[in-house]
């Protein structure tokens, strides 16, 4: 079984007729308590407090340095916003682009160069490992996440400010800093969060024994992720807010915004048969489903849902919002 992951484009939906391993660790477990933490941002107020002027900081400069690679599209089929699965590890912000390549002196593939390329025209380079994952924070500090299941944040000078590590949970495969610094991640069935400083605040199981795929953080600190067919909301503890499921057999691709505040994404079908493992040894082949639209508001409730075949829906597919390049993922 196999899920066909993308990165992301923010879109606006208007006018048309649209729709691993388990971790083993708790926010209340004292193993975490003496573990490294990061830095807290300079300067900063309290979350709420700083919040408006965060919103003006995150967009008001455009992006420098040269652009990232854009990966191919998943399919001829998929919505434009939709692009085949790759870890972000390249950003960019109005100080430059960060981006890591492989070290190919290295046979086993952990050792990487994480390179900047600043607006002025500076450069530096740092070796991570096996970085899965950059954002860059509204002060301007990044966040590199890492095989190793390090969290280390560097300054816009390249020097490590400070590393920390997050509970070995599977594969991280998505990571959102929110308006205040706080640090979510998706990382194999589990959702973490840490706070400015690196430190576990908790972690929670949305979907069970499933994958955890996207995430987006607003400036209530709710997580908005997907996985098993469904998409959730996590409040600021962890606990989820709602759920809504897409169907049996599903697969979610990238989650994205619209201009009314509303999530949007596409769903495929997930399997074309069911596991032998789970099914006495034997593969039950499932009825072909179309891939679907959706729209759904950040109660839970689907606003829209059309399903599509082999060319985009009837009015073409839904606009597009930019999205923020800066690896942040914070809901608009």
């Amino acid at each position: 079984m196999t899920l066909q992951l993308r990165s992301l484009f923010l879109l606006a939906w208007a006018g048309i007729a649209t729709p691993a391993l388990l971790g083993c660790a708790s926010a209340g477990d004292t193993g975490h308590a003496a573990q490294p933490q990061l830095a807290e941002p300079q300067g900063s107020a309290s979350p709420k407090a700083a919040t408006t002027l965060r919103r003006a900081v995150a967009t008001s400069a455009a992006p420098a340095g040269p652009p990232c690679p854009a990966p191919a599209p998943r399919s001829p089929v998929a919505p434009p916003w939709e692009l085949r699965h790759r870890f972000d590890t390249c950003v960019r912000g109005p100080e430059g682009r960060w981006s890591t390549d492989r070290d190919p002196t290295d046979p086993l593939g952990f050792r990487h160069v994480l390179r900047f390329d600043g607006a002025a025209g500076e450069s530096w380079e740092l070796v991570v490992t096996a970085p899965t994952g950059l954002a860059r924070r509204l002060d301007g500090t990044l966040v590199v996440l890492d095989l190793h299941s390090g969290v280390t944040l560097v300054s816009r000078e390249g020097t490590v400010l400070r590393r920390s590590t997050h509970p070995k949970c599977g594969l991280v495969d998505a990571l959102a800093v929110g308006f205040d610094d706080e640090i979510t991640i998706t990382c194999g069935y589990s959702v973490v969060r840490l706070d400015a400083r690196g430190a576990l605040l908790w972690q929670v199981w949305p979907f069970g024994d499933h994958y955890v795929r996207n995430v987006w953080v607003d400036t209530d600190h709710v997580a908005y992720v997907s996985g098993n067919g469904r998409v959730a909301a996590l409040g600021a503890d962890g606990r989820t807010l709602w759920t809504t499921s897409t169907g049996f057999n599903r697969a979610i691709g990238t989650l994205v915004w619209n201009a009314a505040g509303n999530l949007v994404f596409d769903t495929s079908m997930d399997a074309r048969h069911s596991d032998p493992s789970e099914s006495g040894g034997y593969s039950f082949y499932y009825d072909e489903e179309p891939n679907e639209l959706f729209e759904v508001d950040r109660r839970g409730a689907v606003v829209r849902r059309m399903t599509y075949e082999s060319a985009p829906p009837a009015g073409g597919w839904p606009a597009v919002l930019p999205v923020d390049e800066d690896g942040g993922h914070r809901a608009p």
